[in-house]
């Protein structure tokens, strides 16, 4: 039977709300303050925890701030029941990472929904990263090859599920967290005066994203977003800097990482202030491709509006070009999705030959 911890200090609330899930064959655990909640979330390790922002002494802020920093109980899904709804409280308790929200009065059936859609989302991931820990997916052994430690280090944290096109952050927020993608894709972009989006990266499986700023104390420079319904490990920036200046084999391959991660920006700032738009394409094409089930290179999911912005280039422009790709017999394309047919001649035009 599924355990869920409700912390509300609302008797009425928390009462009702008990009562359904009783009904529903859920184990329910109560509190009446987060205080109280955060020591039943630590003895119980309940599936699922239910809990109010506004209460005295310690709000649902400080309860989720607490937990996150718990092994044991970081992973567990958390989700917010409130009467608040302004965006700034919805954005400052997804940066926190909590996984949803539920908004007074709510329905049973919603209530009820979102619990289940939540667990299974979150069984769902478990089973994906174990299998993909057991059968060394080779998207992740060879993108994180060399930092193991921080790949161990990043797989006992907090996963938040984040649906196609939901924000991670964006530019500006303080820099909290660094991210781990389990599962998925995000794209960081940034926008400059005029709108203009620009896309600075996509993460695939395997990744860090969003430690740029970290030794800044500021701001994230550029804004997350999930290509797809996505999975991420969220580390406190805190628990992470400790740890490499602790590890200093890993302090050695994170710099690395930094260091790549400049390099790779410096290169793509020179192809899009000197190299034509056909060199661009072809680069992005091949940085971005990933095999398929038939082991062929190709690039899914990713629109031409978001590859024309990373390339640099208008829609108009990138289509004008895998066209002409199309016509050379170096690509085939069936939509959004696009497959390399001639990888040694596509280097040669993203060299510039």
């Amino acid at each position: 039977m599924k355990k869920i911890l409700i912390i509300e200090d609302n008797s009425a609330i928390r009462n009702t709300t008990a009562e359904i899930l009783k009904l529903a064959d859920y184990h329910v655990i109560t509190a009446e303050n987060g205080r109280e909640g955060v020591e039943l979330a630590k003895s119980n390790l309940p599936d699922l925890i239910l809990c109010d922002i506004l209460m005295p002494d310690l709000d649902g802020y400080g309860v989720l701030r607490i937990l996150s920093k718990n092994k044991e109980t970081l992973g567990i899904p958390f989700i917010f029941i409130t009467s608040k709804n302004a965006r700034s409280d919805l954005r400052k308790g997804m940066n926190l990472g909590a996984d949803d929200y539920m908004f007074k009065p709510f329905k049973e059936t919603d209530l009820l929904e979102t619990i289940e859609t939540r667990m299974q989302r979150n069984e769902n991931i478990l089973e994906k990263y174990a299998q993909a820990i057991l059968e060394k997916e080779p998207e992740i052994s060879e993108t994180a090859e060399g930092i193991d430690d921080l790949l161990n280090f990043s797989s006992g944290r907090k996963e938040k599920i984040v649906l196609k096109k939901e924000k991670i952050y964006q530019e500006s927020d303080y820099s909290n967290y660094v991210y781990f993608v389990l599962t998925g894709r995000i794209k960081c972009l940034k926008t400059d005066t005029y709108g203009k989006e620009y896309v600075t990266d996509i993460y695939i499986p395997g990744n860090f994203f969003g430690f740029m700023p970290l030794q800044q104390d500021g701001e994230y420079h550029d804004t997350a977003i999930a290509l797809e319904d996505s999975t991420v490990s969220i580390i406190p920036k805190r628990d992470f800097l400790l740890f490499v200046q602790k590890n200093q084999e890993t302090a050695t391959k994170f710099i690395e990482m930094l260091s790549e991660n400049i390099k790779e920006k410096e290169n793509r700032l020179l192809q899009l202030a000197y190299a034509p738009v056909r060199n661009r394409v072809a680069h992005a094409i091949l940085k971005y491709g990933t095999e398929d089930q038939n082991k062929n290179l190709s690039i899914t999911g990713i629109t031409r509006d978001d590859l024309a912005c990373i390339v640099g280039s208008t829609k108009e422009s990138l289509i004008r070009i895998l066209t002409e790709f199309k016509r050379d017999g170096l690509i085939q394309s069936d939509g959004r999705n696009i497959v390399i047919l001639n990888q040694k001649d596509l280097k040669r035009t993203a060299s510039g030959f």
